[in-house]
């Protein structure tokens, strides 16, 4: 019988035959039977035992597989299975994850593994030899002789054997030295299977089932560690090192900034040395004063040497010698004195303890425990630390604090549904918020409570502080106790704090919000337009006077002045054109009077009646207005005076605009005839009186006339108000502070002009000087000549002549400025002059800081601004309108889109003319700036983007540009 076949010709009762077969591997046995006749199990184990089949039978199984090959018609099944061997493990390598190849160290790995020697991996044989040695031992008494003894002594040796293995490399990267690159599993032998014979069946063995290592390589346990920098060769079963080391380098320097350091570990020979200059570059970006390093010449040298013999340098000070420090000090607060103590470095001045006595006796201290200084100051001496920094000598007691300030509000609040719709509005349209809102960390979404405020309003009170218990300083005097804090309080806007009180500077709108202890408060522009309805006094006709709109104030609407027409009682002859001409006033910001409405005038055939058109003044205007008390009001040219009708031909009632009726009967004749700068205008019988020129309307003796001059005899103060002409206006005396001037032509002051707004159509004189206070605005279209300027705000599209000087302004003048006196001075605030400065001295002894721009068109960069706000503007509603759009649909996502389109169209023509007003603004006036007295400190000048600081005072200096160069040039004159 054989092992490969083992056959059973032992027959069943039904006499049908049973082979057994056995696998040549020896691990299944096969019963081979007649479908059609399926032998019993008992019958099938016989045969199986008879063929000697002993090992893992399937007894329990037998049942159900003999059943299986009846119905499924099998011919043999399988009875038995043996146990298979287990085959042995080889050791294996797992590299760990953070070791890989550097990109910069690829080129270098590629060179250095081509003329690198193949690889010689080794296995370690360890022996252990037991020796008899004869030691010698100390007796136990110190008169005893020593015993000498025998003892045996295990030693251990190790040998390598050089492994021979295939050395073709699977993987190769770069480690560090002392780096743990990976870890090595063991070997796992096999174990034996058994036969379904019963027979044992031995597993294969490994041809060789070791990991070896090569130099610079060594295993701590399972882990594999590096014993020097360099590029790693992976095998199948084996890893080697090529070193290869860069010269690694670092500057620390210490916490005082009093000690700077070097370590470096030299590389390979051929990697490039750092410098000197590379050292002393890095101490410097951390913060080490150039100074006091060491030379070039001891830094190279240092580095020199160490790659020379390779010695590592770890810590090395390149700091110069220094002495011995000994500083005490005493805190800001008076509540400790700490003492500083340096030793000396290198050949310094050494540290003297009688110093540090000397040093904590002459400070009075009140208090000084003097045993522990000593034992301390001394314990430092002896150590290896260099510095004792801030060692507390004595100690006062901090002074108490009081309980927290509490605040007060005086506002009424709006309502919620009217504060959604300013936000709105604001959000809508930032700029309504006004310049310094602080309107990016105060955003629109964040305000909580508005409230309407009046000029110089309190809107909040801090109250005062309550101290705490006193302490004790150092030396032992008192320390008052301290307040308690306060909640943060940032301002924007116009608000400002005096004292304690929290104070609007301008009437407008309050936003409050509050962020964890902080309270952000901002007054900014805000007022509802109002329209006023006045009737004249035959009511013939009615007038509107429009209070603008401010920041995000409601705008004026149809109908609003319908409304205030309707309360007024004008119920007819309203003029669409009179409504419009309203709506426009609110945009544009003009106060002056309107003609709304117009009555039918009643006529009686034969009769020649008149009516005016324009708004006749008040008592009170016309008191102000002229001496004579002459009836007067302001006029544009063209602007319709009044209707005359010299002889009608029929007889009609008319009625006023207040719906009364006006009997023909009551008609008085009235011709108004045209005067000076006034001309007529016939059309069917019906005269039109026009102004030829602005100015103020007169009517004297039923003549109207246009004056283009408006003569102020005193100064213009809270009782003349605001004066508002289209012509010229003379003042003898003074503009006081608050106060308005704006006129269509020149303007001609005799005194001062106090924080006053001047617009001046023409040229604008002023007889004495401007003291502006930082809130006066100047504005003129011609010259502008006066004896000096002080805090103000100056734009001149022509020359400006000043006699005595310019200080602390912000000057733009499209011209020359002149300042004629031979101390005339201009300094500190910013000046831009388009074709230049001439002046005797600029700046000023204190270096106040001084900006003189020059050579550039300066109206023209107002206008890129005022561009650019609007393109910002654009955007932000762009921004808007696609927050929108995700809200709305149907025909309001119609129009949201129409809008977007036609904001997109806008900013690209305007970003057109903003290119073309920019390269404008970058041609260059022939311009200078002539000094002829002194040039202080802290003047600078600016000419198309270039900056020249002044740093030492000159005497007669002429400045000007050079385009070709780029550069300003100061010469002397």
């Amino acid at each position: 019988m054989s092992v490969g076949s083992v056959e059973s010709d032992k027959k069943t009762t039904e006499n049908q035959a049973v082979r057994i077969t056995v696998s040549e591997s020896r691990l299944e046995a096969v019963a081979h039977i007649d479908p059609e006749n399926v032998p019993a199990p008992d019958t099938i184990l016989q045969s199986a035992a008879d063929a000697g089949v002993t090992h893992g039978l399937l007894r329990d199984e037998l049942p159900e597989l003999l059943r299986n090959a009846k119905d499924e018609g099998l011919t043999q099944i399988v009875i038995a299975r043996g146990t298979e061997a287990q085959a042995p493990q080889a050791a294996r390598f797992v590299l760990n994850a953070d070791v890989n190849m550097p990109k910069e160290l690829t080129e270098k790995a590629s060179l250095m593994l081509q003329s690198a020697d193949p690889p010689q991996p080794y296995r370690e044989t360890r022996t252990t030899r037991t020796q008899r040695r004869k030691i010698e031992k100390k007796p136990g008494l110190p008169f005893g002789k020593p015993r000498e003894e025998w003892q045996e002594v295990s030693e251990e040796t190790v040998e390598r054997e050089r492994v021979y293995v295939d050395t073709h490399v699977l993987q190769t990267v770069y480690a560090d030295a002392d780096t743990c690159v990976g870890t090595v599993s063991p070997e796992v032998e096999g174990s034996p299977g058994k036969s379904v014979l019963g027979q044992d069946i031995q597993p294969a063995p490994l041809a060789d089932p070791g990991f070896y290592l090569g130099d610079y390589l060594i295993r701590r346990g399972a882990d594999v560690y590096t014993q020097h920098a360099g590029f790693l060769r992976i095998g199948n079963n084996w890893m080697d090192l090529v070193p290869y080391d860069n010269h690694s380098w670092s500057v620390s320097v210490s916490d005082d900034s009093l000690r700077c350091t070097l370590s470096f570990r030299p590389g390979d020979d051929a990697e490039e040395k750092p410098s000197a200059a590379d050292i002393r570059r890095e101490a410097v970006e951390q913060g080490f004063p150039d100074e006091k390093l060491r030379s070039d010449e001891e830094l190279q040298a240092l580095i020199d040497d160490a790659v020379a013999h390779g010695n590592p340098l770890e810590g090395v000070s390149i700091t110069e010698d220094s002495d011995a420090v000994v500083d005490l000090r005493i805190t800001d607060d008076r509540l400790q004195a700490l003492l500083t103590v340096r030793k000396a470095h290198g050949n310094g001045t050494p540290l003297n303890l009688k110093d540090i006595g000397a040093a904590i006796r002459d400070a009075g201290l009140a208090s000084v425990n003097r045993e522990k200084i000593q034992a301390d100051v001394a314990a430092f001496y002896k150590s290896d630390e260099r510095d004792l920094v801030d060692y507390v000598v004595a100690e006062g007691t901090a002074p108490g604090t009081g309980p927290d300030t509490t605040i007060d509000f005086s506002l009424r609040y709006l309502d919620d549904d009217h504060i959604t719709k300013i936000r709105e509005r604001l959000k809508s349209d930032r700029a309504t918020a006004g310049e310094g809102a602080g309107i990016d960390s105060f955003a629109p979404d964040d305000i909580e409570q508005m409230a309407l405020v009046d000029e110089e309003q309190r809107i909040l009170t801090i109250a005062p502080a309550v101290p705490g218990p006193p302490g004790k300083d150092v030396f032992g005097n008192e320390l008052p106790g301290q307040g308690g804090s306060e909640p943060e309080i940032r301002l924007f806007g116009h608000i400002e704090r005096r004292e304690n009180f929290i104070i609007a500077t301008e009437s407008g709108l309050l936003d409050k919000c509050r962020d964890e202890n902080t309270i952000y408060l901002r007054v900014r522009p805000h007022q509802d337009a109002e329209a006023s309805v006045h009737i004249a006094a035959d009511e013939m006709t009615a007038f509107v006077h429009v209070r603008p709109h401010r920041g995000t104030g409601e705008a004026l609407t149809s109908e609003t002045v319908r409304a205030a027409l309707e309360n007024a009682g004008v119920v007819s002859g309203i003029r669409d054109e009179g409504i419009s001409a309203a709506l426009e006033a609110d945009r544009t910001g003009d106060t002056g009077s309107i003609l709304v409405a117009c009555g039918t005038p009643a006529v009686k055939s034969g009769t020649p009646s008149s009516q005016l058109l324009v708004e006749l003044p008040t008592e009170q205007e016309t008191e102000r207005r002229s001496i004579e008390k002459n009836a007067s009001r302001g006029v544009r040219r063209g602007q319709p005076l009044a209707r005359v009708i010299r002889s009608p031909q029929e007889t009609r009632d008319g009625s006023t605009v207040t719906g009364h009726p006006q009997s023909s009967s009551a008609v008085q004749p009235r011709i108004i005839h045209a005067g000076e700068n006034v001309e007529t205008r016939e059309d069917d019988g019906m005269v039109t009186l026009l102004a030829t020129r602005d100015g103020e309307l007169v009517i004297r003796d039923d003549t109207a006339h246009v004056l283009v001059d408006l003569r102020i005899a005193g100064d213009v103060d809270r009782k003349t108000g605001r004066i508002n002409f289209p012509g010229v206006v003379s003042i003898v005396g003074s503009v006081r502070s608050g106060l308005v001037v704006l006129a269509g032509s020149d303007v001609k002051i005799g005194k001062n002009v106090e924080a006053a707004l001047i617009s001046s159509g023409g040229m604008l004189s002023i007889g004495g000087g401007v003291k502006g206070g930082g809130k006066a605005v100047l504005r003129s279209a011609g010259t502008l000549s006066c004896s000096f300027l002080e805090h103000a705000r100056v734009l001149s599209v022509g020359r400006i002549d000043v006699e005595s000087g310019v200080v602390q302004c912000n000057v733009k003048c499209n011209d020359e400025l002149r300042c004629s006196g031979r101390t005339a001075r201009v300094a500190g605030g910013t000046v831009r002059v388009r074709r230049g400065l001439s002046v005797a001295h600029l700046g000023s002894e204190k270096g106040t800081p001084t900006l003189v721009s020059f050579g550039q068109d300066y109206l023209v960069e107002d206008q890129i601004e005022q561009l650019e706000r609007a393109i910002q503007k654009a955007r932000e509603r762009i921004v808007y309108l696609d927050q929108k759009s995700t809200e709305v649909t149907g025909a309001r996502l119609a129009t949201l889109r129409k809008e977007k389109v036609q904001l997109l169209k806008g900013i690209e023509k305007r970003g057109v003319k903003l290119f073309i007003l920019r390269e404008k603004f970058e041609t260059h006036v022939e311009s200078s700036v002539t000094v002829s007295g002194t040039l202080y400190p802290g003047v600078v000048f600016d000419c198309h983007g270039r900056r020249h600081e002044v740093k030492k005072a000159r005497t007669g200096v002429r400045v000007t540009f050079n385009p070709e160069s780029g550069r300003i040039i100061l010469a002397d004159i």
